[in-house]
């Protein structure tokens, strides 16, 4: 975890209070690949604490450690609630719920709260709207406009009963997770493919009728969503929990609306040669689908494709340059290597899946 999910940048249900995972650490602990152990902080070896908190991991050093700031325990609470096509009246009262869903949820993310769903042509199941710091009263007040749009979007088919709304509160974060979110993802697993997208507040703010578009032709040809949406700049956060120092979370996470893991249908008993034919649809069919809608969004590189066609740009969205110069200077050989971390294009693999000098 202080390697990949920090060294990712990290998203929780809390980012939209207290920043990203990265945006909280105040010490790393590693060892070089000469060997030495480094400390780095934002005052020693600066630049190496910049790079490690949110840069990507496996490529600077092996992590030992990291400090991280903690906040005191507060009420928290969380709605999840689930609606599908048929609860909706119809396709096109669903796909309105959708897009309504995707409107209302902003002036929500603004106040600090996540959202953590899913959905399909079929179905969508929102496991939460978290709310730090509120009490189930205060979110589900803040939620009617949410619910008022979705009634109306589908003709007065989807109300806070047909919607199956649960509210829930604990007096911790933690208690509220163990209670309502965990169970929901013991049993998660990655498909053999799949690929990550941004979906940029710009896009969010404007006519959606593009994205909107292309979120239901990818979902009609199969694909699910499964989706995390937060404001990280949001003036909550900025008064509760400012980064410790600059780092090396990527920019177009910062101006995300949302990050979307984009999955097709996937059975563990297909032959792995299925897993090839899905990976060349994803990357040469239904990516160039979404990025129509929304060009150059980027993808969280934790959750993302291995062969992004412009990794540097879509992972590192402009702090690659910067990220190589220390990679080069902490680890000169390249002795740490990842298929999409820094340091990448230094080497190839041959036709026998060696690796080798680029």
């Amino acid at each position: 975890m202080a390697g990949g999910y920090l060294g990712g940048g990290g998203h929780s249900y809390l980012s939209g209070k207290y920043g990203f995972a990265a945006d909280n650490v105040l010490e790393w602990e590693i060892v070089t690949a000469d060997g030495e152990r480094v400390v780095a902080t934002p005052t020693q070896n600066a630049d190496l604490y910049w790079a490690l908190s949110g840069g990507g991991s496996g490529t600077y050093g092996v992590v030992l450690s990291a400090t991280v700031r903690v906040f005191p325990n507060e009420v928290t609470s969380n709605a999840a609630f689930s609606f599908s096509v048929s609860q909706a009246g119809g396709v096109e009262q669903y796909w309105n719920a959708v897009s309504a869903f995707h409107q209302q949820l902003k002036p929500l993310l603004d106040q600090g709260m996540v959202a953590e769903y899913g959905f399909t042509n079929e179905t969508m199941v929102v496991t939460g709207v978290m709310a730090p710091g509120q009490t189930s009263d205060s979110l589900q007040s803040s939620l009617q406009p949410l619910f008022d749009a979705l009634t109306a979007e589908s003709c007065s088919q989807l109300t806070t009963k047909s919607l199956g709304m649960k509210l829930a509160q604990a007096d911790s974060y933690y208690d509220l997770y163990k209670a309502e979110i965990e169970s929901h993802l013991a049993g998660l697993v990655f498909p053999a493919a799949m690929a990550g997208r941004f979906v940029p507040r710009k896009v969010m703010d404007a006519n959606t009728t593009d994205l909107d578009t292309a979120l239901r032709a990818v979902a009609d040809r199969g694909y699910s969503y499964a989706v995390i949406a937060l404001n990280a700049l949001n003036p909550v956060r900025n008064r509760t929990a400012p980064p410790i120092a600059p780092n090396a979370v990527q920019p177009n996470f910062n101006d995300a609306y949302s990050s979307l893991m984009i999955s097709p249908r996937w059975s563990n008993s297909l032959a792995w040669s299925e897993a090839q034919v899905l990976q060349d649809q994803l990357v040469n069919e239904i990516l160039p689908t979404y990025d129509a809608a929304a060009p150059d969004a980027g993808a969280y590189k934790n959750e993302a494709n291995w062969a992004e066609k412009d990794i540097k740009k879509f992972f590192y969205a402009g702090t690659y340059e910067r990220l190589e110069d220390i990679k080069k200077k902490i680890d000169p050989e390249g002795f740490f290597y990842g298929i999409t971390s820094v340091g990448f294009d230094r080497f190839a693999w041959d036709s026998a899946g060696r690796l080798c000098n680029a």
